[in-house]
């Protein structure tokens, strides 16, 4: 007996997002996941990620990730976020420990049925999304600190080729501390702040938000990235 075969999600679900929340639109991105982002004036972009999921016949529709931030794509979301981002059991549930299954909307395999849940998920991001958009730029465009050092790093880097970019990329990976370059660029960030010294923690910040930042603009694979970031504080 042939196998059932799925219908496309991704024929229903991006045009439906795209008309239900016409600011956002959709991204390519690797595996089962359907990213929608939203460019603002404010330079941050907002992300919403649906997650599909087949089994046993049925198909599941979440959205996995929301988020605001700097990063120019999705590509690296959630891992490296430059800004807020949370998931929608933690938006449903208020709470960092949720069942497995929050925010999961499941239907049959035909078109009727994911119109259904299609209707669900766009629910779910009327009634928890949106607000924790709001919130998210609010709270970054009150930082200071990440302004500063947005605005900082990217007078530097309108001046700076792809080359130039690679070129850092592969001599820190043979380093056992901070590539030059970027101290120099967080004693820069420190100077904009008028900052005499810098906390551990707000050291910790910058050394984050620079090096991401730097492999966001880029586009650069920078190898256990968020690893090596943190054994350089």
């Amino acid at each position: 007996m042939a196998k059932a075969k799925y219908i496309i999600v991704k024929k229903q679900i991006v045009p439906y997002i795209e008309n239900r929340f016409p600011d956002f639109r959709f991204e390519n991105r690797p595996g089962k996941i359907y990213s929608f982002r939203r460019v603002n004036e404010d330079n941050l972009y907002d992300y919403i990620l649906v997650n599909s999921e087949f089994f046993e016949g049925k198909i599941i529709l979440q959205v996995s990730e929301v988020a605001t931030c700097y990063n120019k794509s999705s590509k690296y979301i959630p891992n490296r976020t430059l800004g807020k981002g949370t998931s929608i059991g933690v938006l449903i549930t208020g709470k960092n420990y949720y069942p497995a299954n929050t925010g999961n909307h499941t239907c049959e395999n035909n078109d009727e049925d994911l119109n259904r849940i299609l209707v669900e998920i766009g629910d779910d991001i009327d009634r928890y999304v949106m607000g924790y958009f709001k919130r998210c730029h609010e709270e970054l465009n009150h930082d200071r600190q990440l302004l500063v050092a947005r605005d900082y790093l990217q007078s530097k880097f309108d001046s700076m080729s792809f080359e130039e970019a690679q070129a850092i990329r592969d001599a820190w990976e043979g380093l056992g501390y901070l590539h030059p370059v970027f101290e120099e660029w967080i004693e820069g960030i420190q100077k904009e702040l008028r900052l005499k010294d810098l906390s551990e923690s707000l050291r910790t910040k910058l050394v984050r938000f620079v090096i991401l930042y730097f492999a966001d603009v880029f586009e650069l694979n920078i190898t256990n990235l968020t690893v090596r970031a943190k054994k350089s504080i």
